[in-house]
């Protein structure tokens, strides 16, 4: 998420070949607000998408040359060009009503279970459980450098994304190598086994404290179980830690549309506007 300040910032972006939401707002305004939360979420899970947002008050400048007069307002732009906008919160929700990806929009933690999660060469002060709280805990390899998890899910899932939180750089995952839907792995023979797909990292993989890894999501629609094996680290430390994993994704039973609540202002219903 970018905070822009000037016009020079504000023509960077929105030149990208990519695609550019903004955000403009007024901090009065309540409804501008009620965006905000869906607005920060999405910059969470879309990779792909540059997110930046404007105060009306900080460059006035700005709101002048796109002549906005209501607020809160989207704006989305591609090549320097404005391709949509939307103005005021019920257009907003009426594009975004009844719409939702079937990718990248929920948290997939609360499906997993934990009790049978698995982690071999964890410390045991510092371990598994902690990456599932939201807290300063974390989970930190023991002998070495490498982890092995193994995450069961309570239904089947479809895989989109993983985001680790960092204790730092340096001990943050280098080398990971995902198996989806393989039981009994463990270090004696990880090798012999083709992983699903692999990622290696670098410390500019790691965007506002967060690493986000997005998945062949063709590979990952029917998942009831994924292993996790990181081999090394950023820094080539003695360990690896970190404090946050979070899988994100959908629940198989609640990928139709039906019922789908058109009232929430939840980023769940933003999918459309990206």
């Amino acid at each position: 998420m970018h905070n822009i300040t000037n016009a020079i910032e504000f023509q960077h972006f929105i030149a990208a070949p990519i695609v550019t939401l903004v955000h403009i707002y007024d901090s009065r305004c309540h409804y501008c607000g009620v965006i905000e939360l869906a607005f920060e979420q999405l910059n969470l899970q879309y990779r792909h998408v540059n997110f930046v947002k404007i105060d009306v008050d900080e460059v006035p400048c700005i709101i002048s040359k796109l002549s906005i007069n209501a607020f809160p307002t989207l704006v989305k732009f591609k090549n320097g060009v404005e391709v949509r906008r939307y103005t005021g919160l019920k257009e907003i929700k009426n594009q975004a009503k009844g719409f939702k990806k079937v990718y990248g929009l929920d948290g997939l933690n609360e499906y997993i279970d934990l009790a049978q999660i698995e982690c071999l060469n964890q410390d045991d002060n510092n371990n598994i459980k902690n990456i599932f709280n939201d807290d300063d805990t974390y989970l930190e390899s023991n002998a070495d450098e490498q982890l092995m998890i193994s995450i069961p899910f309570k239904q089947h899932v479809k895989l989109h994304s993983i985001f680790i939180i960092p204790t730092d750089i340096e001990h943050a995952p280098k080398t990971i190598k995902l198996f989806a839907n393989r039981c009994n792995l463990g270090f004696e023979n990880v090798e012999d086994i083709v992983e699903t797909q692999l990622f290696q990292l670098t410390e500019n993989d790691c965007v506002d404290n967060t690493i986000k890894i997005l998945l062949e999501f063709v590979k990952f629609q029917n998942i009831s179980q994924i292993t996790i094996f990181i081999e090394n680290n950023i820094g080539n430390k003695e360990t690896t830690s970190f404090k946050q994993l979070k899988l994100i994704g959908t629940p198989i039973k609640t990928t139709s549309m039906e019922n789908f609540p058109i009232e929430t202002t939840s980023m769940e219903n933003f999918g459309k506007i990206i």
